[in-house]
């Protein structure tokens, strides 16, 4: 398996190499000296931030478990949540965390669901997040983001947003178009690896897709209600992971400021501008929080927020995704 020797090989180094690189580049003596200004007791609130962070995941495999559901295949939530985390390692190595869909889908599809309903399950949880983040972005707008130095990475967040509309528009009534565009795809492949592919087949799951993805958003307001209630819960509690470690400085920040930064930030991450938008985040980060915990603490905050929110992803998915690659199709 080619994706377990990626991962295994890949994964690992370029997490440590990353967190290296960072230490190195803004100095060995200040990461140390801001340690030196923790609390003993400061390991406790970085356990219970990284507990936040893994209960974000499970929120997820809930959201993922109340949409097949409501399709009357319920995958059950033990597999929705390996759903989830088995495409943790490939979604944060990858921009706008593309990467993790195709290994959603295919656990979707060994837990009983065709193709077409796998897609739809997982593009419509886009859907989702455009809700969530298209609402916050529209508060961002009236508390005036938009005219701050961050305006041009909110513009590019925000028509991410309207892509997923589009998709979503697109997949519940452009049927015709998207025979015509996944028939052209399938042809380019058929082309260039000379194996055809059934048409009919192809359609069939076209037809399946663009079902579910009206029946995800309109046949059932209980099921929508939910989704979107674990949608709000898995980003809300992820959001509290930074404000877990601000309190162990001592410092009691804004809440509502420190979550509508982030949202900035998780709209920027969007863009596919750079794997896990590296670099890009790691500047912002401290170009926006410095105010917050100050620049003797700012160092360390970045690092431990990011190892949470980033590292321990390729790390803990990188190791899981070895082990589910290998397990056998289960329908339960």
């Amino acid at each position: 398996m080619n994706y377990i020797r990626i991962a295994r090989l890949i994964g690992i180094p370029l997490s440590v190499v990353t967190i290296i690189a960072f230490i190195l580049y803004f100095g060995i003596n200040n990461v140390l000296d801001s340690i030196l200004l923790l609390s003993p007791y400061y390991i406790v609130f970085f356990i219970i931030a990284l507990l936040f962070h893994i209960a974000s995941q499970v929120f997820w495999g809930f959201r993922i478990y109340f949409l097949t559901y409501g399709r009357g295949k319920p995958v059950g939530l033990r597999n929705a949540i390996r759903a989830v985390i088995a495409s943790l390692f490939a979604s944060t190595i990858t921009p706008g965390y593309v990467g993790g869909e195709p290994i959603r889908i295919k656990k979707l599809v060994d837990y009983g669901l065709n193709v077409g309903e796998a897609t739809a399950i997982t593009v419509g949880e886009r859907g989702f997040d455009a809700i969530f983040f298209g609402f916050f972005f529209f508060i961002l707008i009236l508390d005036g983001f938009l005219y701050s130095s961050l305006r041009l990475y909110l513009i590019a967040g925000g028509i991410v947003i309207l892509g997923f509309f589009a998709i979503i528009l697109l997949s519940i009534g452009g049927k015709k178009h998207l025979n015509r565009f996944v028939g052209r795809i399938y042809s380019l492949i058929s082309k260039f690896s000379g194996r055809n592919h059934n048409q009919k087949k192809i359609e069939d799951e076209v037809e399946n897709y663009s079902r579910v993805m009206k029946e995800l958003f309109s046949k059932d307001p209980a099921i929508f209600i939910l989704a979107l209630a674990s949608t709000f819960l898995l980003w809300s509690v992820d959001f509290y992971v930074p404000i877990i470690l601000i309190l162990g400085f001592g410092i009691h920040p804004d809440i509502l400021y420190i979550i509508l930064i982030q949202i900035v930030l998780v709209l920027i991450s969007l863009a596919p501008l750079t794997p896990g938008a590296s670099g890009i985040m790691e500047i912002l980060m401290i170009a926006t929080f410095t105010s917050v915990v100050g620049a003797r603490l700012i160092l360390i905050f970045v690092i431990m927020w990011r190892f949470i929110t980033f590292y321990f992803n390729i790390i803990f998915g990188s190791f899981y995704l070895h082990w589910v690659l290998k397990e056998k199709p289960n329908k339960s």
